[in-house]
C-alpha cells in the first residue's frame, strides 16, 4: 500500500490528501503552500503514505512501512519481507526464477540478466550470464522484485 501511494503522480498529491486522508483543510492547504514553494514531491508522498496506512492498518504498521520503503528503495537495501525459496545444488537460476513464477519467461530473465538488473544483494554481485548456477542469497530482480533462495 505505501509503495502504491508513492507511485502517485506528483499533481495529484493534494487531491489525494483531500480525499483520502484525514488531516484538516488548513493542513492540507499548507501542504498545497509547501508543494507550491518548491518542497520535494517525494517527501509529501511519503506523509500521503504514512497516513493512508494509518488510517487502514495503525500507527505501528505506518511507521514499519515507511521505514521498510525508505530502507529498500532510498538506501538500497532488502526488503523486510521477501519470497523464500528453496533449491538444490546445480540449479539454473533462471530455471529456479521461472519456476517460483519470479519471472515470466526465459527471455524476460535474459532481459533483465542483461540490462544488469538481476543482483545478489548479499554478495553485492550482478548476474552477467544467464546460465548461472543458483547460489545462496537474496537476489534484487528489477526494481521492486525480491527473492531469497536457500539451498
Amino acid at each position: 500500500m505505501f509503495g502504491k501511494v508513492m507511485s502517485v503522480k506528483d499533481e495529484l498529491i493534494v487531491k489525494y490528501f483531500t480525499l483520502c486522508t484525514d488531516l484538516s483543510m488548513k493542513e492540507i492547504a499548507e501542504i498545497d503552500n509547501s508543494m507550491n514553494s518548491g518542497v520535494n514531491p517525494k517527501d509529501l508522498k511519503i506523509k500521503l503514505a504514512h497516513e493512508i496506512v494509518k488510517i487502514y492498518h495503525g500507527e505501528k504498521k505506518a511507521n514499519n512501512a515507511k521505514e521498510n520503503f525508505e530502507n529498500t528503495f532510498s538506501k538500497g537495501g532488502i526488503p523486510d519481507e521477501v519470497v523464500e525459496v528453496s533449491a538444490t545444488s546445480g540449479e539454473k537460476l533462471i530455471d529456479i526464477f521461472l519456476d517460483k513464477k519470479i519471472v515470466s519467461s526465459k527471455s524476460e530473465f535474459r532481459r533483465l540478466v542483461s540490462e544488469g538488473a538481476v543482483t545478489n544483494m548479499d554478495a553485492d554481485i550482478k548476474v552477467t550470464d544467464p546460465d548461472s548456477l543458483v547460489s545462496n542469497g537474496t537476489y534484487r530482480v528489477g526494481k521492486r522484485r525480491f527473492v531469497k533462495i536457500k539451498i
